[in-house]
């Protein structure tokens, strides 16, 4: 028998980040526009998730400190491109998808990690918003506007 699903919401002015948690790990999480929020204070790690989305308001640089993130339900090679993708795209910093990869050592990658970054479980904690095309904005499951709104809130420049 699988363990209960909880499901909590943090919302700032601007986006809503829902967290699907089984026992101590985050399974998945969604961004919305704003809704209601519904925090449960679950896990210690939720007072991190409601302070980060409050720092985005105000542009201040957010650190996810060792996210519990469900990392077995993805593959080896998506565990290593989201992986790569958080250690190394900071606040306020983006990549492309053929720079992200030639950090993992497989220059001919850049479209198998486009897909990585559209199955992403865990987006903001895992920054895929932060992951450009050379020429565009690239994709974003949660949608455009959202991904713009994230990239303005950090201060990030891009074509529109």
């Amino acid at each position: 028998m699988q363990a209960k699903i909880i499901t909590e919401i943090f919302s700032n002015s601007l986006f809503s980040l829902e967290v699907s948690w089984q026992n101590t790990l985050i399974i998945q999480t969604k961004i919305s526009l704003p809704q209601k929020e519904k925090i449960l204070f679950y896990s210690s790690y939720s007072y991190l998730i409601k302070n980060n989305l409050q720092k985005y308001i105000t542009q201040t640089p957010i650190n996810w400190l060792d996210p519990p993130l469900a990392w077995h339900i993805l593959s080896q090679f998506s565990q290593t491109v989201l992986k790569v993708l958080f250690k190394k795209v900071q606040f306020g910093q983006t990549v492309t998808y053929s720079k992200l990869a030639l950090w993992i050592n497989k220059p001919k990658a850049a479209r198998a990690i486009g897909q990585v970054m559209a199955r992403n479980p865990f987006p903001l904690i895992i920054p895929c918003h932060r992951v450009l095309g050379k020429n565009n904005l690239g994709g974003f499951s949660n949608g455009l506007k959202l991904k713009k709104i994230l990239l303005q809130l950090e201060n990030i420049k891009f074509c529109k």
